[in-house]
Formats: C-alpha cells, structure tokens, sequence
C-alpha cells in the first residue's frame, strides 16, 4: 500500500512518518532514514518553549482540530500561555504545541493529572532503548525544518 501511494507523488514531495514497532523494519528495508527519535517528558512550559518554536498557527489549528476532533483535544494554560493537548486517558495529556488564545474558544480547558509531551532530549526516566515513537522520511531531510507541532499523524 505504500509503494502504491508514493507513487501517486513526486519524488522531491516531503513525506513523513510515525510508524509503530512492527511496521518500522519494514519501512527501513523499504529505504526510508530515521528523521528524529522522540522520547515522552513531563511538561514544563519553560522546557518545552526552550526546545519548540512557535506557536500554531490559527488556520492549521482550525484545519487540524475540526468538529469531529474536538472531544479529543483540550486545551492547558500555564504561564500565561495556551498550549493544545489530546486526551491520553487517565488525567494524562500530551501537548502537541502553543496555541493563540483566541483559539481556545473551539475545545474545553483540560485540569490534566499529568501533562507530557516529546521531545527529541532524554531524560533521567527514559530508559535507553526506551522511546514514545520515530519519525522516519522518504527522503533525507536535512534541509527541510517542519514545524515541531505539525504532528497531525499521531
């Protein structure tokens, strides 16, 4: 199915991908290169602004977190800032990056138990082998920057 898909799209197109433990090997014989290796951290507004860049933007955000969606998602304040975060059962949440707060106004504000998000930085209660997921490309990306919260695949 995927051979079949990128053949629908040209070559320099950028793709990328979240696969799980058993579909990764096999996206590697198919020649696609580790982009990032992202590990679970407990959220700290000051953390996570030192490693993300901006904010959602209001058009995407709107695109991503349509009517259907928006059972899923919440929003978290904190420092004055609004972040998006998608319900992972239990009180936890993962933020999936800074929000307007004129947007805030499409989901309900979360009181999470426990706020994470990834990150590409280990820390001391990642195990080694120990990761919430990789991202792997089509081709080599070096020179593309995607934005850190254009995670619409997870």
């Amino acid at each position: 199915m995927t051979n079949a898909a990128l053949k629908l799209v040209p070559d320099h197109a950028v793709i990328y991908n979240y696969p799980n433990g058993n579909s990764m090997p096999q996206y590697l014989k198919m020649g696609w290169h580790k982009f990032k290796t992202l590990y679970t951290r407990i959220f700290s507004s000051v953390a996570y602004s030192a490693e993300r860049e901006g904010v959602i933007d209001s058009d995407y955000f709107h695109w991503w977190v349509s009517p259907q969606l928006t059972e899923q998602y919440r929003f978290v304040r904190r420092s004055g800032k609004y972040y998006l975060a998608k319900k992972m059962g239990r009180g936890r949440y993962l933020v999936f990056g800074q929000i307007n707060k004129e947007d805030t106004y499409k989901i309900k504000e979360a009181t999470p138990i426990l706020l994470t998000y990834l990150s590409r930085k280990r820390s001391i209660y990642n195990d080694k082998n120990k990761t919430a997921g990789v991202i792997l490309s089509r081709c080599p990306m070096d020179a593309v920057s995607i934005p850190s919260w254009k995670t619409d695949v997870l």
